[in-house]
């Protein structure tokens, strides 16, 4: 009986309950999903739902179209729309160099973008973003038409995915070298396209469920670049844009500035009848059909022959600061967490097969960076000696091409930007490479060619012509999965092997760059993965291409100058920049020649062609702080090379270091005026040459303790 009762209870009670909990469920918010027609505030776009449980509003309005007087200039809002606009097409790519211009799928109102999302995803569900920039050289979209099911799929319908079209060639990255003039082409406004779109995903992403505050920002090849120049163009204040960077061979090309450029414009007008008072007037007025029959390459100044790419990013000093390389030295860079990465054979679709003799390889070089010395383009001729010593199928230097230009344009940048990262700080840096072999590409002989791996990332049936052996049923059919599983756990929490969750059978934990372990993950046949070194033999051509980052215009001449043996004057130059000078000590003294130069130059980041050790040859890689730990500077006439007459500074006695780190010295040659107290510092006479010319050493403001303690003894100020 009392079971019973207790029974009976317990319904009622039950049903009591649920009674309460339905009326609460009806109180309730419920996150609904997104539905396909979104509202921009500017105009409500109607998308669609496709298999997988994704949905896409393919070819919405980032800008307003870039015609008319809005050629050649940064991108503007889109205009108000009253209408719902179709979004179930992909939007025309933009003119590319040399195409066609009646090509259906292209236009020159180009600006449009694409997202993609799960569809049961809510407008509250944060999910993190991906925001893919294509390649294409910088004057092609090479990939407009990116269906990214397979990569949400992948993610366990855990992300969002934006891809977008941005101007190239003449319409994206044209100069004239104006500056501030009304009739000023603004430099790289495909750049600023790709700016306008991270900022629309912070105004409007969160409409289809994504996180605004979790961005990923990734691209391959001048999509990775493009990602390299804006964690290094943080001038631009692009860094509360995004929040992790993936960057899939990343493309240097020569870089000019502004001004050196601006022939690609004159060449442009004088073909279209341009030379006039208002040329830039003049161009806008031109049809695209009439633009496009002048969109051709031509070659480099100084270069016999035109360049892969032409139209490229141009040193403006503010989305693109400076040199690349320069600033990596620096470390003026966003720190994010990053994946850097390249395949094993990045060189061999575009160095031309029948390149049979080193000469024609060192032409092919110097036509895609005509600002490489002939020195240096001997020692890199050095360190890839020809391995093609029968060459029944293609010319015999085919294959030593293809390594100079892969290493060089593709992967030691990427080395430089996963170094400078990890030095800065940046825990969550990592390194790879593609290393996945498909059996016919190796029978054409292209190895493991260039961004062969985007057909992984996206998958093979969302992607055009994929390499068969990608395909279901191939040999690499796992390379897909695998991929996704590491880049998806980037995506999502800025670490690739975040919870193991991509460590099973035949894969591993992918270990972040660190100086002392400088390894990457490779992505091998078949879909297995291993950690390796990166190597001595590869660290030190890679070390040659930053060293001489300059022949790429990556880097400024002044800043690596070659080596200079003791005895001789260096050539005129520039300091060099952010180097430590307190590291280390030298303990032989070091002899300072000055040259004429305009400006000092500095005793903690000396012009190294001004610095020879006693009795040996100066080194790049000695620490300039070696002149800081010698003292007593004595001023003596002594035979300098090619300016015997030059004065010379012998610093031998030795100082603590902390007196050393605590100041700034500055070296050079000039007139009398420049000696005596500044308000740049005190200048100190040193001797004076045949010409009435002195040397002299600045130190910095408020030193004067340090001024006497140094160069109290031997040296007359003004």
């Amino acid at each position: 009986m009392r079971h019973r009762l207790w029974g009976t209870l317990e319904a009622i009670a039950t049903k009591h309950t649920m009674r309460l909990l339905l009326a609460a469920a009806t109180l309730l918010p419920v996150a609904s999903a997104v539905g396909t027609t979104v509202d921009l505030g500017y105009s409500k776009y109607e998308g669609i739902t496709v298999p997988r449980g994704i949905s896409q509003w393919l070819g919405i309005r980032f800008a307003a179209p870039p015609v008319g007087e809005l050629r050649f200039a940064p991108p503007q809002d889109p205009e108000h729309t009253a209408a719902v606009q179709p979004a179930d097409k992909y939007g025309p790519a933009c003119l590319a160099t040399g195409a066609n211009p009646d090509d259906k799928d292209t236009s020159e109102d180009c600006l449009f973008l694409d997202v993609q999302a799960p569809t049961n995803a809510s407008a509250h569900a944060k999910l993190p973003v991906f925001v893919y920039i294509q390649g294409g050289g910088f004057n092609v979209n090479s990939n407009t038409k990116i269906n990214a099911s397979g990569l949400i799929a992948a993610s366990d319908h855990g992300i969002v995915v934006v891809s977008f079209n941005y101007r190239v060639g003449p319409y994206g990255f044209l100069s004239n070298g104006n500056g501030a003039n009304a009739d000023a082409v603004k430099p790289n406004n495909g750049l600023r396209d790709q700016l306008k779109v991270l900022q629309w995903v912070q105004d409007h992403i969160a409409k289809f469920g994504g996180d605004p505050g979790h961005v990923v920002i990734g691209g391959s090849s001048a999509g990775a670049e493009s990602v390299a120049l804006h964690l290094t163009g943080n001038h631009t204040g692009a860094s509360g844009l995004f929040h992790g960077a993936i960057a899939e061979s990343p493309s240097f090309a020569t870089m000019l500035t502004v001004e050196e450029a601006a022939y690609q414009y004159k060449q442009l007008a004088t073909r279209l009848g341009c030379v006039v008072s208002n040329s830039l007037a003049c161009l806008r007025n031109k049809t695209a059909a009439e633009l496009q029959a002048n969109n051709f390459n031509i070659p480099l100044p100084g270069a016999s022959e035109a360049p892969e790419y032409m139209y490229l990013p141009t040193i403006d000093g503010a989305l693109v600061p400076d040199y690349t390389y320069r600033l990596l030295k620096q470390q003026k860079f966003i720190r994010v967490p990053t994946i850097f990465g390249d395949d094993s054979n990045g060189g061999t679709r575009f160095a031309p097969r029948n390149t049979s003799t080193l000469a024609q390889s060192n032409t092919y070089m110097l036509n895609q960076y005509p600002f490489t010395s002939l020195e240096q383009l001997a020692e890199a001729n050095e360190l890839y000696p020809n391995p093609n010593a029968t060459c029944p199928n293609e010319g015999c230097y085919w294959r030593q091409l293809s390594n100079v230009y892969g290493e060089a344009r593709y992967m030691c940048p990427a080395r430089a930007f996963t170094q400078a990262l990890s030095r800065a700080g940046v825990s969550n840096t990592f390194a790879y490479r593609w290393n996945v072999e498909d059996p016919e590409q190796v029978a054409e002989g292209l190895g493991v060619p260039h961004t062969v791996e985007l057909s992984a990332l996206w998958g093979a049936e969302y992607t055009p012509k994929p390499p068969k052996s990608y395909e279901k049923g191939g040999v690499n059919e796992r390379a897909s999965p695998v991929m996704q599983c590491y880049w998806v756990s980037f995506i999502k929490s800025l670490d690739p092997s975040a919870g193991n969750r991509c460590v099973g059978d035949g894969t591993v934990r992918w270990a972040p760059w660190t100086s002392r372990r400088q390894n990457r993950l490779v992505f091998q046949t078949g879909g297995k993965t291993q950690m390796e070194p990166f190597g001595q033999a590869l660290n030190t051509r890679c070390d040659f291409w930053a060293k001489y980052g300059v022949g790429q215009r990556h880097l400024k001449r002044d800043d690596i100058p070659p080596e200079v043996p003791f005895g001789r004057a260096g050539r005129e130059g520039s300091a060099v920049p952010d180097l430590a000078p307190c590291d280390t000590a030298l303990e032989q003294p070091l002899i300072f020649y000055n040259t004429d130069l305009s400006e000092p130059q500095s005793l903690s980041e000396p012009d190294r062609r001004l610095v020879g050790r006693a009795g040996a040859p100066f080194h790049a890689h000695q620490p300039e702080a070696a002149a800081l730990t010698r003292v007593h500077a004595v001023a003596e006439q002594q035979a300098a090379g090619p300016r015997p007459d030059a004065p010379a500074l012998r610093l031998r006695e030795h100082v603590q270091q902390a007196d050393v780190c605590a100041s700034v010295f500055r070296i050079g040659v000039g007139q009398g005026h420049h000696a005596g107290q500044g308000p740049r510092g005190t200048m100190l006479r040193v001797g004076e040459d045949r010409k009435g010319e002195h040397a002299f050493i600045r130190v910095a403001p408020r030193q004067d303790e340090l001024v006497d303690k140094l160069f109290g003894r031997g040296i007359r100020t003004a």
